[in-house]
């Protein structure tokens, strides 16, 4: 199929072509529901076409069977980089920005205006681990100083500090995770 799909016009023209392929007539959509996924481009253009179509004659030009959905990754994709431009921080260095922990861990081309997906994911997932370590710590620590004797905490947390991750360059003076 050789159509155009970065243009309104050009999904219209791609869901006309799938309904021929698919050898279905227009009548049979009053009965029909189908979802539609696809990247957040795709989606827009679709519930532009659905906007605009709305007054159409029959259920399939008006798509009302249709339901746009944007596909998990593309979702993941933009909750990634909306953390990530929430949360880098300015141009300065404050500890508990992003930006900060991106320096510290001598992390490259992380960028908070179009990262790269798999960077971003792997170095959200890094910071997101080490602050969890970090909390689980300080909790054992204070249940030490309250009771006076080891917490019951470190015994199932054993085997999740096993892979201690750069978490020490994330939390200077804490030492890592043991």
């Amino acid at each position: 199929m050789e159509i155009d799909q970065s243009s309104v016009s050009g999904n219209l023209a791609v869901l006309e072509e799938m309904r021929k392929v698919l050898d279905l007539d227009k009548e049979l959509f009053k009965e029909l529901k189908m979802i539609l996924a696809g990247d957040h481009l795709s989606v827009s253009r679709l519930r532009t076409l659905m906007s605009r179509k709305s007054d159409d004659t029959t259920f399939f030009d008006r798509l009302s069977w249709a339901i746009p959905v944007l596909q998990l990754f593309h979702m993941q994709m933009l909750l990634c980089t909306s953390i990530l431009r929430t949360h880098f921080g300015g141009d300065g260095l404050r500890p508990g920005s992003l930006r900060y922990y991106k320096v510290k861990l001598d992390r490259k081309g992380l960028d908070d205006e179009k990262p790269s997906h798999h960077h971003a994911d792997e170095f959200l997932r890094t910071v997101f681990t080490a602050m969890v370590r970090r909390m689980w710590q300080s909790k054992q620590e204070s249940n030490t100083r309250d009771s006076g004797e080891p917490s019951q905490l470190r015994r199932p947390i054993r085997p999740l500090l096993h892979h201690k991750r750069q978490c020490y360059t994330l939390y200077p003076g804490h030492g890592c995770l043991s």
